[in-house]
């Protein structure tokens, strides 16, 4: 009879502990799950992944400079400056004089003229201050395709407001390749911090179309703030208003039904600020968004994308300076070989979750050249073309209702189980 009672009690302790030890291993599973679908996410919610992005464009196999078959791999770099504080430049440079004569902006001479009057400039474009330990070392970038006048016009204005601005700098001037059937701005600007973290630490990014030339040089090319820098947003051919629009194509809504989705879409909308012109980031808020992407081929969306990538990671735009950063656009005609991309409504509903998986990171361009010259270093880069599907999806026309759901050209794959409607 003992002996029964004993074996009685013996089970009923297994199975106590058997419901212990699976009611723990139950709350790990569920805790793993949790962390795994929580970890490291911006703003929105992630629910999709993207494969294949190297497949949307073409690298053609083309000898760089170094005489390799490919552009050399990138690497990342942390900085930061110690200086002696009393021989730090004061926050306000003391040579500005304010309100520039515009009058002979727009006058075009000859690269000996120019460069007899910046004798001060490096080999190269680069500057450093005699007098003071300038608080920013800063790259400035200006993608360019078959502008040398405006560069001309361009490098004559500006490096008299750099240097007086007390700031380090350098200018690299990334060419496409000649001949290059589409224009691709974001990627000619990733290539060109490639190539300047290639040179050194630089804490500051400008990135400057080279149409526009300040009227003021108190609108200073620092990065300071914790925010990022758009300065362009009052330009004479706008008359001086700030540049932004509500978007019919809103970023992907994961958590709602499809019938919300599409209110959301045709009703809703969101301001979105034109961030290109001449824009300045940091080295870290530059490597937080991943760069620029680089699927936006001719007109349109890749400053939008950008803006996107930026607002999802919770900064703001910031321009310190109001309308004293002013400028004016050299007259150019519109370049017929950069056709407005069709298929750039699309892709911006996905910017803010794509920017992990597509950008610097995912970066393709070969090296032809690399030149210092008196005032600016040139670089050529082949940047490649759009895959025949990308080449296709910038084509379609539709209605603008539709253009927002045009399908996008690369593979989606779900990750997350609980949406049944994504």
């Amino acid at each position: 009879m003992l002996h029964g009672i004993f074996r009685v009690r013996l089970g009923k302790a297994k199975d106590v502990i058997c419901n212990r030890w699976f009611g723990f291993l139950l709350a790990s599973y569920f805790i793993l799950i949790y962390c795994i679908m929580h970890w490291r996410l911006p703003r929105y919610r992630v629910d999709k992944i993207i494969s294949n992005f190297a497949a949307l464009e073409d690298i053609t196999e083309m000898e760089d400079a170094t005489g390799t078959k490919s552009s050399r791999p990138l690497r990342k770099l942390n900085w930061t400056f110690v200086h002696d504080q009393s021989s730090i430049c004061p926050p306000q440079p003391p040579l500005l004089k304010g309100k520039l004569n515009t009058e002979n902006m727009f006058q075009d001479h000859p690269w000996s003229e120019i460069e007899s009057q910046h004798m001060d400039v490096s080999h190269g474009g680069s500057y450093y201050p005699k007098s003071c330990v300038p608080r920013n070392k800063v790259a400035i970038i200006i993608p360019l395709r078959n502008r040398e006048m405006q560069l001309r016009m361009l490098l004559s204005h500006m490096h008299y407001v750099w240097k007086r601005q007390d700031i380090a700098y350098r200018v690299f001037v990334i060419s496409q390749t000649y001949g290059a059937p589409v224009f691709n701005r974001a990627k000619l600007l990733n290539a060109g911090v490639a190539e300047a973290r290639k040179d050194g630490a630089y804490d500051c990014y400008v990135f400057q179309d080279v149409d526009l030339l300040v009227e003021d040089d108190r609108c200073l090319y620092w990065c300071h703030e914790p925010n990022p820098r758009l300065v362009s947003m009052h330009v004479d051919k706008f008359s001086y208003q700030p540049l932004s629009y509500t978007s019919l194509c809103r970023d992907y809504a994961e958590t709602l039904t499809p019938y919300q989705k599409y209110l959301e879409w045709k009703y809703g909308g969101r301001n979105v600020t034109n961030f290109g012109g001449v824009s300045m980031l940091t080295s870290s808020q530059f490597d937080e968004m991943n760069g620029l992407s680089n699927i936006y081929w001719g007109w349109g969306g890749e400053d939008d994308d950008l803006y996107l990538r930026l607002e999802a990671l919770g900064y703001s735009v910031d321009n310190p300076y109001g309308k004293k950063c002013s400028f004016r656009m050299i007259p150019h005609p519109h370049e017929s070989s950069n056709a407005e991309n069709e298929g750039r409504h699309s892709l911006l509903r996905y910017a803010s979750w794509r920017m992990m998986e597509e950008g610097y990171s995912t970066l393709k361009y070969n090296l032809l050249s690399y030149q210092k010259k008196p005032l600016f270093t040139n670089i050529t880069v082949d940047v490649g073309q759009p895959s025949r599907k990308m080449a296709n999806f910038m084509s379609q026309s539709s209605k603008s209702d539709f253009k927002c759901h045009l399908p996008v050209p690369w593979e989606m794959v779900s990750v997350n189980r609980n949406l049944k409607n994504g």
